[in-house]
């Protein structure tokens, strides 16, 4: 399934539809800020006496013309998440890193296998869901579902 194949308002509807499957298969819908609390639980990032442990990069990317790309530092205490958060394009992956940028040399630990399911059909969820009960796929810790895709 492509991103342009769809209206807008075809787009929510498969949202819908795939939140209403995921719900009646047992997957609770979670807040963001939940979300990476418990993908980076308390004490395991960075504190602010930057205690050498790793910190999560969260990027906005804004489209062409309208703004630079941003990166803010996210520590154990997660304040900064809002930045990207509910923002029309952002960026968190699963992996804290030390320093200032998201770089294969600067990658400290990865702390889950998250799968955005955005641009994937009802059906197409309907077989990975199957795939990951079987053992064929491997099972990651969470999907992810943000509804950007509309």
């Amino acid at each position: 399934m492509r991103r342009n194949d769809k209206t807008r308002h075809e787009w929510r509807k498969a949202y819908k539809e795939k939140e209403e499957l995921m719900i009646e298969r047992g997957y609770p819908e979670v807040s963001p800020h939940d979300f990476y609390r418990e993908l980076f639980p308390e004490g395991s990032l960075q504190s602010r006496e930057q205690d050498g442990k790793g910190n999560i990069i969260a990027t906005q990317i804004r489209p062409s013309g309208k703004g630079r790309t941003k990166q803010w530092v996210v520590d154990d205490s997660l304040e900064r998440l809002d930045k990207v958060v509910g923002d029309e394009f952002g960026l968190i992956p699963p992996i804290s890193f030390y320093g200032k940028s998201h770089t294969k040399k600067n990658a400290h630990e990865l702390y889950a296998v998250a799968i955005d399911i955005d641009y994937v059909g009802k059906q197409q969820l309907k077989n990975l869901l199957k795939q990951f009960g079987n053992g064929v796929q491997l099972r990651p810790t969470y999907l992810v579902s943000s509804g950007k895709g509309l």
